[in-house]
């Protein structure tokens, strides 16, 4: 991906031909504390914990990698949990502005240039609405973690395309009850972005201005910190 403008990595890639392995391109000129902040990496790294998806559904490799490298650069401590949450809304807004009329499996046929912030984001829509699902309805025991721990260990590396549904039914079989097959029906072939305002404001984060408050009176304040793996500075 191009991520382009002032980034000390500007552009990352997966290969998955003959093997996986990740591409990095970067600005050597920079000094090696700008990289410990920048995310590319991580956002890389992310798409090995899912096998390649069709390009019909690129939006769950896309958002899942998206998610993941706020809530993992977090939990490194190379954000603040505020700055995550922070990330994370300012990438739900962009994506809920970006092509509304879309449907989240058309707008990623219309490709990234047309959709790229819907296609990014509605995905790690989906990525927090089933952590969030997950973690409160098991206590703790389940979490978009230990799905893809088992996904890792029941069919990764593998060598194929895999479809949205067959991805999200195989990640369905870890967990007690289906959580990914009946997001991808109420979401994917529908106009629109996922309704995450709900999720955020039970994990109490608000957004003021610049920055994200966190309530340490939420309702799933603890589901929040676990998520981003650090206490709310």
């Amino acid at each position: 991906h191009s991520w382009g403008g002032n980034s000390p990595v500007p552009f990352g890639r997966v290969m998955r031909n003959g093997g996986e392995r990740v591409e990095l391109y970067v600005n050597v000129d920079r000094p090696i504390e700008d990289f410990y902040g920048d995310w590319t990496a991580t956002h890389e790294f992310s798409h090995l914990m899912l096998p390649y998806v069709s390009p019909r559904n690129k939006w769950i490799s896309e958002g899942f990698a998206s998610y993941y490298q706020n809530v993992l650069m977090s939990r490194a401590g190379h954000y603040t949990a505020a700055e995550a949450w922070k990330k994370l809304s300012d990438g739900f807004e962009r994506g809920r502005r970006s092509r509304p009329e879309l449907s989240l499996n058309d707008a990623a046929e219309a490709g990234v240039r047309r959709a790229r912030m819907k296609i990014y984001w509605s995905g790690a829509a989906i990525a927090l609405l089933a952590d969030v699902q997950l973690r409160e309805r098991s206590g703790g025991r389940e979490s978009l973690d230990t799905a893809l721990d088992d996904l890792q260990r029941c069919c990764l590396p593998s060598t194929r395309t895999w479809s949205g549904p067959e991805l999200f039914a195989q990640l369905d079989s870890f967990v007690e009850e289906p959580v990914f097959m009946p997001l991808y029906r109420r979401y994917a072939n529908r106009a629109g972005f996922p309704d995450v305002a709900p999720a955020l404001q039970r994990l109490g984060v608000e957004i003021d201005g610049t920055s994200a408050r966190l309530r340490e009176d939420a309702e799933l304040a603890a589901i929040r910190d676990a998520i981003s793996g650090r206490a709310s500075q």
